[in-house]
């Protein structure tokens, strides 16, 4: 009997898949190029960006490998917006303060850019301007 490909209709795996098709469109791949990069079918890539099948870890890895990204930025592009912001100029803003701090490398780099950002905020932001 062969092995089954999980299936799914959870939500996080329909944002997985939105990311994957955002950086092989990035990437300027073709689902037939990133299936023939992976060793799958375009039909196969075609059920993970839609959701339709679980994406394992050890897929994953492939996948990022072959869009030349890390697993953290996909994983990353997965989450629900946690600050809605109430002008174009600020989405735009935040959307860049995102992918500058997922583009970071180390940990401890990471953590050091939260911490001065946080010397910045205060209980009114009255007083930085």
């Amino acid at each position: 009997m062969l092995p089954t490909m999980p299936t799914s209709t959870l939500p996080f795996d329909a944002r997985l898949g939105r990311a994957i098709c955002r950086y092989r469109i990035r990437a300027g791949m073709t689902q037939s190029n990133l299936a023939v990069a992976l060793g799958l079918t375009y039909q196969q890539v075609q059920k993970y960006e839609k959701g339709i099948n679980c994406v394992t870890v050890r897929r994953l890895v492939d996948i990022a490998a072959a869009l030349g990204v890390g697993i953290h930025a996909i994983l990353a592009a997965t989450h629900e917006p946690l600050v809605s912001a109430s002008t174009p100029r600020q989405s735009r803003q935040i959307n860049r303060l995102i992918k500058i701090y997922s583009s970071i490398r180390t940990d401890r780099l990471r953590r050091h850019v939260l911490e001065l950002v946080e010397t910045f905020t205060s209980p009114n932001d009255e007083e930085l301007t």
